[in-house]
């Protein structure tokens, strides 16, 4: 088989499917395929998966979906220990502590 190199370089036949390859190498890889039955495969297996993807068209979410999922990602969250909320008070506590530290070493 001539240029079996190319039979294992996929990406070489997703770029020609999808015109990125520069003539001289899409002229190589299209010549290949001509000659190559399991690349012509892969070749035509992306070309029709584009053509399925551009005739695909995305469902709408229901009206009620956007509360269903908070509701249950609100529901699913565990509730936080109360000593945990200690961070809220405790890191500008801490923060202001070694400020005047340092403002008093200072002077």
């Amino acid at each position: 088989m001539k240029n079996e190199k190319l039979c294992r370089e996929r990406q070489k036949l997703f770029e020609l499917a999808h015109d990125m390859l520069d003539a001289g190498e899409a002229s190589n890889v299209r010549a290949h395929a001509a000659e190559c039955a399991a690349c012509r495969d892969i070749l035509d297996g992306y070309r029709r998966l584009d053509a399925v993807l551009e005739e695909w068209k995305p469902l709408e979410p229901s009206a009620w979906f956007d509360a269903r999922v908070r509701a249950a990602a609100a529901a699913a969250r565990p509730a936080r220990p109360s000593w945990l909320n200690w961070g809220r008070w405790l890191a500008p506590a801490l923060a202001t502590l070694v400020i005047v530290a340092g403002v008093a070493i200072v002077r």
